[in-house]
């Protein structure tokens, strides 16, 4: 387990996929801690694609690879490359074993950094290889939120995220039982999106971004604010029926859509990065 800690914040990273264990402001944990009744994870790191492919599988130049749900990251083992006491740099490199999965050379380095009461989170994707590489990327980490929870029952009412934008929700649809999107339509909900349980019975809330800031407003008034800059894919997620938490996901691509040809280069919103290049995106979560 790596740590690193300033004035007001204390953050621990765990070595296996990259993914943060423990984020407490000024004493208080508030990253979701696990629970076997509703989401037994704290947090994902997605790389390289988002969410299911259909059936399992693509293609590269008409080969086949498997893959699971998020990808490889999640998966194996980072090596810690740097930690200051305040930051602290996470890397993961291609290897034999993933070019089974995913055919492409990389480096792939997670930056985590205090500054005051923000935890900046940037994702650096480099193309080590000699070819064009193609990606998905993001975030995946779940935050307590106020709640009752007993058996049979889960109460979190009055808990919200707010998306910064005044312009309509564009909401992807999916099919309930593959997943996969299946189209785009204007969602039923505005900027406030309601925690309650009943927002996810048909799984994640998938929209079309069109902010650069989304504000967890807790039901006792405490806030995270997450800058997630312009990024195209915005997705809140929670269990349907228990657990007192909240994923907020920004996403660089989109799932497999079910008429897909599982070609990755023609996959919607895959990423192209030229050998040599670098891809960086940055997400901030103030306290």
């Amino acid at each position: 387990m790596q740590k690193i800690a300033n004035e007001v914040l204390e953050v621990s990273v765990n070595e296996n996929g990259s993914l943060l264990d423990s984020v407490k402001f000024k004493g208080e944990e508030y990253l979701w801690q696990g629970s076997e009744k509703s989401w037994k994870s704290k947090d994902i790191v997605i790389f390289p694609f988002v969410a299911r492919l259909k059936d399992g599988w693509y293609t590269v130049d008409g080969k086949k690879y498997e893959m699971k749900i998020h990808g490889l990251a999640r998966y194996n083992t980072f090596k810690a490359v740097e930690n200051t006491g305040n930051s602290l740099t996470m890397r993961f490199e291609s290897d034999e074993e993933t070019k089974k999965q995913y055919p492409f050379d990389f480096r792939f380095d997670v930056k985590y950094t205090l500054e005051g009461s923000s935890l900046k989170i940037a994702y650096e994707v480099e193309n080590t290889g000699d070819k064009e590489m193609f990606f998905g990327l993001g975030t995946h980490f779940g935050w307590i939120i106020d709640g009752e929870e007993g058996d049979g029952f889960c109460d979190v009412s009055g808990n919200y995220a707010l998306i910064d934008t005044d312009a309509p929700i564009m909401q992807y649809e999916f099919d309930d039982d593959t997943h996969l999107v299946k189209g785009i339509k204007a969602a039923e909900f505005t900027n406030r999106i309601p925690l309650d349980k009943s927002t996810f019975r048909h799984d994640a809330v998938v929209m079309k971004n069109s902010a650069e800031k989304v504000t967890l407003i807790r039901r006792n008034g405490k806030k995270i604010v997450f800058d997630i800059g312009k990024v195209p894919v915005l997705a809140i997620w929670s269990n349907a029926t228990a657990g007192r938490y909240a994923c907020v996901e920004a996403w660089q691509g989109l799932p497999d859509y079910v008429d897909a040809d599982r070609e990755l280069k023609n996959k919607p919103m895959i990423n192209a990065l030229p050998s040599g290049k670098r891809f960086v995106y940055e997400v901030g979560v103030t306290f």
